[in-house]
Parts: structure tokens; sequence; C-alpha cells
């Protein structure tokens, strides 16, 4: 370990007497375990000893913001704060990752840490008055390196399904990366094998562009914003950045050579796309006059749609000036089959995680509590002035009343209602029963899942993830929020007592989006491919999904799953008994529809005349099944 030191020591020297303004040293342990000597300690070590550094000599780290696992981030953190305190660091490296919400929020932590380290510098060995500068890396979204990240993916490298489906998807994060970085005042580092032809210079230009297009749109109607330090007239982001490339000697020996390659690159640049088709929306278009457009759009949550991504109402409300969040919690609305006991503690989870993602993007969740949820929504219209409410059905017949009730107020007060899909692959109300059909049980699966399809086409689509991303990033809130209650405070799972039983339920089911992701994940690493054998083995861990909680308060959208599924490598037969498991979802929910009273009445109604044991003898029956005694000894 001293050895190594002193070698870096000695380097470390001979390139202060260098004294080039563009020396730059890149400490990288790399991912696993730490050894003794490894970025951190090195620099600590330089620290500790007061080795001068000269103004001219940058010392850089790198920060991995996309680890999955939540304690392998924190320790990544909490390292990169131990570098920063030293008070050496000028630069950080942000290691590529697809998950631009981890981006944004690595960026603000970065942006944070620059001015805390800036104010409370001491140190008068080293250059530490002015801030650490912050470099983005990025992959050229090309078929080349999807291909080898797909067959051997780089260790600490960690990319997703849509970024690896497609140069297309792979392109949309890109873009969304760039903008970020731009809005950020940071760096592009291009990582290997980085720009080797005219083709990928194409490439580069053509995502410069279309970045731009994206913070064009994002600034219409603004007249200036402020980029960095410093305020910009927005026509002028329009315009393609320069670029300094590097000629190669052929190029500069043969300047008819030079010209003619340079006059080709351009034609081809120019003729291009210049991101055209990533900026048409994938969002579903609206029909509403811009009279209302302009009005704020309010967004009922509900118990089973708590999520932003894949959230159809949430997408059409996007259209508008403003966007409130609304969610309208009436424990007497809920009856028997609403939201009661341990659903509550679920649901009241995933509440303050979509409140806590929603703030992500300088939004929030409003939240009102009362008996009647259609005299809330009244009151909070009036309050915001809206022009429009969206919701997405829930499908059961206590939703449908309350649906009918939000219709009838909105109408009286001249409000825009818009119901939309999200919950299901279908809406259970759309398939067309045949001729004659005047009861009985629709119990078989294959029947309505050909009728679905041949009548409704395939299951929508969810947009991608980059796009809600965006959506999201240009959503504005109103100029002043209505009144709200704390999550908190909702009279959602109140534990009274000392017995905290609502703790091995959030073990076991924490809600959020995130953790619907990453438990949908793990699953198709583990299990998905040994389902059609294992799904009956509760001895193995991974037999089953653990997805049921997510899909029932709606944190995980069932497209998203069904093509996860549909887009998987597995054959037909090997993915076809999970993939029907939606399906057979679905169709209980089109039962509850055909049949409203079903979880109170038999649809079979010759079964109502079935006697039923009571008093001593049912006591009895039942505990000879607790403990297995039923039936014939042998």
């Amino acid at each position: 370990m001293d050895g190594a030191f002193l070698q870096l020591k000695d380097y470390v020297k001979n390139t202060n007497e260098l004294n080039n303004p563009k020396n730059e040293i890149l400490f990288i342990t790399g991912s696993g375990p730490k050894g003794k000597l490894c970025s951190l300690t090195v620099l600590q070590r330089l620290q500790q000893e007061s080795i001068p550094i000269a103004s001219s000599c940058s010392m850089a780290v790198a920060f991995n913001p996309f680890f999955p696992n939540k304690q392998d981030y924190e320790d990544e953190k909490r390292r990169l704060e131990e570098k920063l305190a030293t008070g050496i660091v000028s630069k950080v490296y942000i290691q590529f990752g697809a998950d631009l919400e981890r981006l944004q929020s690595a960026l603000q932590m970065l942006t944070a840490l620059q001015s805390a380290t800036t104010s409370s510098s001491t140190s008068t060995t080293c250059p530490t008055s002015k801030r650490f500068e912050i470099c983005g890396s990025i992959f050229l979204p090309t078929k080349m390196l999807i291909a080898q990240q797909k067959f051997r993916p780089w260790n600490g490298v960690f990319l997703n399904d849509e970024y690896l489906s497609s140069p297309d998807g792979a392109r949309r994060i890109v873009v969304q990366m760039m903008r970020l970085y731009e809005e950020y005042s940071s760096e592009i580092l291009i990582e290997a094998p980085g720009v080797r032809s005219e083709k990928d210079w194409d490439v580069v230009e053509s995502l410069l562009r279309e970045r731009d297009d994206y913070l064009l749109s994002s600034l219409v109607g603004r007249d200036v914003v402020e980029v960095g330090d410093d305020k910009m007239d927005v026509k002028q982001i329009g315009k393609v950045n320069k670029v300094e490339e590097s000629r190669t000697s052929r190029d500069d020996d043969d300047d008819d050579t030079s010209g003619s390659t340079t006059s080709k690159r351009r034609k081809t640049s120019t003729s291009e796309s210049t991101g055209d088709s990533l900026m048409k929306s994938n969002l579903p278009p609206t029909n509403l006059p811009s009279k209302i457009l302009n009005q704020a759009a309010i967004v009922l949550f509900h118990s089973h749609d708590v999520r932003l991504h894949d959230n159809v109402a949430l997408q059409m409300a996007s259209h508008h000036e403003h966007v409130i969040p609304v969610f309208l919690w009436s424990k007497k609305e809920q009856g028997p089959w609403g939201v009661r006991g341990c659903l509550e503690v679920v649901l009241k989870d995933a509440l303050r995680n979509l409140d806590k993602k929603l703030k992500q993007y300088n939004l929030k969740l409003v939240c009102r509590e009362g008996e009647d949820s259609s005299t809330m929504l009244r009151e909070i219209c009036n309050e915001c002035g809206a022009g429009a409410v969206y919701w997405n059905k829930e499908h059961t017949t206590e939703s449908r009343i309350r649906e009918e009730k939000y219709r009838t107020v909105l109408q009286e007060i001249d409000v825009q209602s818009i119901e939309c899909q999200s919950s299901l692959l279908y809406d259970p109300s759309s398939p067309s029963l045949a001729a004659g059909f005047h009861g009985g049980h629709w119990g078989t699966l294959m029947p309505f899942k050909r009728t679905c399809e041949k009548q409704l086409g395939m299951p929508r689509r969810p947009i991608p993830r980059a796009d809600t991303f965006f959506m999201l990033e240009r959503m504005k809130g109103p100029n002043e929020w209505p009144s709200s209650k704390d999550v908190e405070g909702l009279n959602i799972a109140m534990i009274n007592g000392n017995e905290e039983w609502d703790k091995p339920i959030l073990d076991r089911f924490p809600m959020s989006e995130d953790d619907a992701v990453a438990n949908m994940n793990t699953f198709f690493q583990h299990g998905f491919a040994k389902y059609e054998r294992d799904r009956s083995r509760a001895d193995i861990d991974w037999s089953t999904s653990k997805l049921s909680a997510h899909l029932r308060i709606g944190s995980l959208s069932p497209n998203e799953l069904y093509y996860k599924i549909e887009d998987s490598n597995l054959d037909y037969n090997d993915r076809k008994t999970f993939s029907r498991r939606l399906i057979w979802r679905d169709l209980a929910y089109f039962h509850l529809n055909s049949f409203p009273m079903m979880r109170d009445t038999s649809i079979r109604l010759h079964y109502e005349q079935t006697e039923w044991l009571s008093g001593e003898e049912e006591d009895a029956r039942f505990n000879a099944w607790k403990t297995g005694n039923t039936g014939c000894k042998l």
C-alpha cells in the first residue's frame, strides 16, 4: 500500500511540474469490495500529508447513482461525501445509467454539495475555493453498443429494458440525460467506444439537436430562461451547439478530400431527423378547447392507480396549463368491500411515496377527507377554478356509484369530467356479449381473452418511461396550491395501542413505484423462467411474482407487466400461464361488472338455496378442517 501511494505522490509531483491546465487525475476504485488503497483513502492521505497540488492539476472522482440496491447506493453516496470533504476534488464524473429519476436526484444532490463544498472550504494547500464541476457520461445509442450490453454488460452499468429494447428507446433516454446535464450546467463525456467515425459524429450532432428541441418545447411561452448562472434568450437555445471536432492528419493534408467529406457530413446530418420523431408525443390526445386547457386540471387518485408512470388520467391532464393531483378519502364510502384493514396500510404507504415522488417535480398530492367525496370534489374545483377533472375508473360496484355522483356534481358546476382506463388491460364494460346471453356464468378464460382481442385489439402498450419523465418535468402546478391534509393525518391505518401490527405488512410489501419495478425485475431475473414449473411451490422463493399488492394498489401498471412478459425471450408455452394471470384478473372485474351483487349473491341463483350449518356443528367442522381432521381415516 505504501509503495503504491509513494508512486502516486511522485506522479502528482510530476504532473504539478508540467503546469498544464488540461491535466487531470481521475481516481476510480470500481464496484465491489474496496481494498485498503482505494480512491477514498488516497484522497484522504493526500489531504492528511498536505501534498501540494498545483492549481493547474485537477483531481476527479467517479459517482454511480444507479445502484438498484438501496444500501449500495447509500454506501456510494457516503463515499462521495467523504471524498469531497477532503477539499481536493475539483470534478465529479457521473457513471452512465438509464434511470432518469435517479440521475435527476443525483444532479440535485451534487448541486447542493457544490454550494456546501465551496462555502465550507478551509484548506490552504488545495485549490478548493472554486466549487467542483460535474461531468456526465453517456453512451451513443447504437445497435452495436446495445447488443454488447445485452450480451456482456459492463460491471456497474445499470441499463433498463427500455434502453436495451431498441436504439430508439435508448435514444429517448440519452436525449433526456443530455437535457438534464444542460439544465444543471454539466459537461458531457461520450464514453468508449465513443466517436470513431463520421457516422458516429452525425449521431452526436443529431442528439444535440434533439436535446435542444426538447429544451425549446419545454420553454414554450417563456422569453428568458436561466442556464447555469446566466440568463439566455429562449431563441438562442435552438441553435445547435458548436462542438470542436478533431480532424485526422489525412483530412488536414488533403483540403479537397476534407472539404468533400465535411460537405457530405453536413448534408447527411441536416437531412436526418432533428428529433421530430421523438418530439411526437406518445401521450393520448385531447379534444378539449384551449379555453379549458388553459384552466387547471384536477387528477383524482384512488386506491387502484397510485402511480405516475402509465397513468392515463395523468397523461390526459398533462395537456393543461396547470395540474393538481388530488386524493379524496371517505372511510364511509368504502363500505364492506372497499379499503379496510391491511389494505389501508399498503394504501397509506403508496400515498406517502406518491407525494414524495410528485415533490421531485415541484408538484404535490392534495389530500382531503370527509364523508362525501363528491362534495369535497365540488369544493376543490370551485377553489381552483378547474376546467376539467380526470380519473381512472375503478370498475367496482361502489366505485360506479361514486363516479356517477362525480359526473353529476361536475355537470352542475360546468366542469368537464374525463374518465380513463388504466387499472386493467381492458375496460370490462367494453366487450359485447353474444346475442341470447341472459345470465349464467362466463367462467372460461380463453373465450373472454379471444373476445377482447377480437373486439378491442391487443392491450394498450405503455408510453416509454423517458416520455413519462419528460411529461412530469414539463408539468406545472397551480400558482397557489389549495389547502391539503398531510397523508399521515388521514384516517387510514391509524394504529392505536402499543402493537405495531402494520410493521410486518410494510416490511413485506413496501408500496412505491420503485419498489414495484424492483420487485418485478427481481422476479423476472430469478423466477419467471421457472414459473410454469414452480408456481405451486410455496417453499421456493420467487416461485410467484409477489406483485398482487402492487397491482391492486396500482403502484405497477398491468400493461407494463403484460408487455414485460410478452417482450421476454421465453417461448409462448413457457410464459402463457403467467401472462394469463392478468387476463384472469380482467375476467374477474368483467364478472363484477356483469353481476354487480356477486359478492353478496351467487351468480348461479340456485346456489342461494344451499343450506349452511350454524352453531356448534359449524364450529366443530370448522375446527376439524383447521386441524386436518376432515375426511375418512385410512
